[in-house]
This record gives structure tokens, C-alpha cells and sequence, in this order.
């Protein structure tokens, strides 16, 4: 068994970074089961969480043609069933 000689350098993790502003997330197979039970909660997520920046777009690129109120009932859909917090629709 051998045994490390030096230690790992490690460097120091900043407080807090501060958002970059203003953001646009683009989600490619944005109507797949991956963003639907995955990114679009993790991305609901974090901004309950207050670590998205104030002006922020997402934009769901898919195969499925669908209107932009389809894509939200999705969205909602997603964030209703697979998020870690319950849709609060004052943030919606």
C-alpha cells in the first residue's frame, strides 16, 4: 500500500461569488424528461434559494413543437412533482 508524500494543495473557496447579470439559460431538450425531472426543479431550486441573479430568462429548446403557455404548464408540472420545494405562487 503506498501512502501520498504531499498533501493535496487545496485553495480557498471564495465567501460568496457574486451572480453575473443579466443571465439566459438555454435548456436543449427542454420538453425532455431530463429538464422536466431534473434541471427546471434544480433551477426552481435555486432561485427560492436566492442564488439566481434578478434578471434571469430560461429558454427550453425541444423536438415537441408547443406554445410558450404549453412549455409552462410543463415547466409547473415539473416543479409541482420532482422539486425539493413546494411551488409557491407568489414566485411563479
Amino acid at each position: 500500500m503506498s501512502s501520498p508524500t504531499t498533501p493535496l494543495a487545496c485553495k480557498p473557496v471564495p465567501e460568496a461569488v457574486p451572480p453575473v447579470e443579466p443571465c439566459t439559460l438555454v435548456i436543449f431538450g427542454g420538453s425532455g424528461d431530463l429538464a422536466r425531472r431534473r434541471l427546471i426543479p434544480a433551477v426552481y431550486n435555486l432561485l427560492l434559494d436566492g442564488l439566481l441573479p434578478a434578471k434571469y430568462a430560461v429558454i427550453g429548446l425541444g423536438r415537441k413543437p408547443m406554445t410558450d403557455d404549453e412549455f409552462r404548464n410543463l415547466v409547473k408540472e415539473g416543479i409541482v412533482k420532482h422539486s425539493r420545494q413546494a411551488l409557491a405562487e407568489d414566485t411563479w
